[in-house]
């Protein structure tokens, strides 16, 4: 309390400055418009697939992974296709001829995975490399593979969250809860939702710190 003359005046507490609100993580469209292509880390032309490495002007580093969608064969999608379809010729021969379509944007879809931030360990996971075949005896793999696993192990946080049911609840095909021999089976975050020829389910088990089969 102040006294000011013949009047106390007391004093206003000061109020504490609140603490700057975290910075929001960027939304992948946002985060995609500040990347730049560093390197392709692998392809497969059997599924049409391709894994990009980017930049981003924020230090961080990303994959792109990027899939061409199955076609759709209900009536009214091929109907659009050949309504909007732009043929260039490549080559003709009597009644048969060869041609690129060109697609609207959204009758062409390419189905995608973007990660980020990517660490060293998710870039090397997807940058194609030769592979060999090996025979593996239980020595090895307690003196050799497990001490792999343990070392270059990604986070498994995703897995936690769908075993926990914080996230992707609504895709679970079964679960058994079992907690030693349970699992959960869910379609894989690679599958377009719409072709059953190209479905993939993935087998989530409870039992922690079983790290390969």
């Amino acid at each position: 309390m102040q006294v000011n003359g013949d009047c106390a005046v007391a004093e206003q507490p000061v109020e504490a400055a609140e603490p700057a609100a975290p910075p929001m993580k960027q939304t992948a469209q946002e985060w995609l418009k500040g990347a730049s292509f560093k390197e392709i880390l692998g392809s497969d032309a059997s599924h049409k697939s391709l894994f990009v490495l980017l930049d981003n002007v924020n230090g961080e580093k990303g994959v792109l992974l990027m899939n061409k969608s199955a076609f759709s064969e209900k009536a009214e999608d091929v109907t659009a296709i050949i309504k909007s379809a732009q043929l260039k010729e490549l080559m003709r021969n009597d009644i048969f001829g060869n041609y690129d379509i060109a697609l609207p944007s959204d009758l062409n879809l390419i189905k995608s995975q973007l990660i980020y931030p990517a660490n060293d360990k998710i870039i090397a996971k997807y940058r194609q490399e030769e592979k060999f075949v090996i025979r593996e005896t239980a020595e090895d793999y307690r003196t050799i593979t497990v001490e792999y696993i343990e070392k270059y192990q990604m986070e498994l946080n995703w897995v936690y969250n769908v075993l926990a049911k914080r996230k992707e609840a609504e895709r679970i095909i079964y679960e058994d809860p079992d907690p030693h021999n349970g699992f959960i089976l869910a379609p894989d975050i690679k599958w377009d939702g719409v072709s059953m020829e190209n479905l993939y389910v993935l087998a989530m088990i409870h039992r922690r710190g079983v790290r390969s089969i």
